[in-house]
């Protein structure tokens, strides 16, 4: 079972700049989301649920 494909797109390619845009974001929201959850877990409010995080974020 492959679980990760790797695809290397060099600078020069066409849709890099898109690509870069979108990897950036998407790590900016993993952060935020690992923060929310914990925050709420030390605040004592538990862990939020898959739903909460969705209407959160």
């Amino acid at each position: 079972m492959q679980l990760v494909e790797q695809r290397i797109i060099k600078i020069g390619h066409p849709a890099w700049e898109q690509i870069d845009a979108m990897s950036f974001a998407a790590k900016n929201l993993w952060n935020a989301a690992q923060y929310a959850i914990r925050q709420s877990f030390i605040y004592g409010y538990g862990v939020p649920s898959y739903n909460q995080m969705d209407k959160l974020m």
